[in-house]
């Protein structure tokens, strides 16, 4: 129990390397903060972060908040409060967008398409509350190269915000879902590859089952 803060730098808060990890936090409004393959991520191996009651802010730069990368399962789940997610801010998506960072996070797998290696599975479900969530370039329920992520929020009037490829977008032969079950949520993405969309044979769903919702996209 208790209002908790997690600092951390690479594959901690539940991330794993060539094994299994798992950071389990049952009460408080805590908060999270780390650089790389993090908060449920892993490669080779399987991380868990699952956190059980309180409004918690989690905040990382890539590879975070339910990620899969080759060989990984990457598992983020939070039972109960208003949450906010950030992942970003770091690591520039150069040259392709050159002022913008790279997320890869919130239920995002991820392939090395350069090396031909398959990708992992990333799952984000968030199960109450009124969430925000905020990601960069990659996030949000997606997936690159032979892959699967999963962003599922069970309730609450949530917000999504991105920049580009995300909010259920497959990206080159992948798959990527965003699954929302209830409330009034608002979908933002600023460049397009988003919001159920498939790209270079991959396969995008965006589901929303109920509620006032409002989207904004582009390109």
């Amino acid at each position: 129990e208790g209002d908790d803060r997690y600092l951390g730098k690479n594959f901690s808060q539940g991330g794993a390397a060539f094994g299994a990890s798992l950071l389990l936090d049952v009460a408080g409004d805590d908060r999270y903060e780390s650089d790389q393959c993090s908060q449920g991520a892993a490669f080779f191996g399987v991380g868990m972060l699952f956190d059980l009651a309180g409004s918690d802010a989690y905040r990382g730069a890539r590879f975070v908040q339910g990620f899969g990368g080759t060989r990984g399962i990457g598992v983020l789940s939070d039972v109960a409060g208003n949450d906010t997610y950030y992942a970003g801010g770091k690591y520039l998506h150069a040259p392709l967008l050159p002022e913008n960072y790279q997320s890869l996070s919130q239920g995002f797998g991820f392939g090395l398409r350069g090396a031909s290696a398959s990708g992992g599975v990333g799952v984000l479900a968030d199960h109450g509350g009124n969430d925000v969530y905020a990601a960069e370039v990659f996030g949000q329920g997606a997936s690159y190269w032979f892959s699967l992520g999963i962003l599922v929020d069970s309730a609450g009037h949530d917000k999504y915000n991105l920049y580009q490829y995300g909010q259920g977008a497959g990206i080159h032969l992948s798959a990527g879902v965003l699954f929302d079950r209830a409330g009034d949520d608002a979908y933002s993405c600023n460049n397009g590859v988003a919001q159920g969309s498939g790209h270079d044979w991959g396969a995008g769903l965006l589901w929303d089952l109920a509620g006032n919702d409002g989207y904004q996209g582009s390109g």
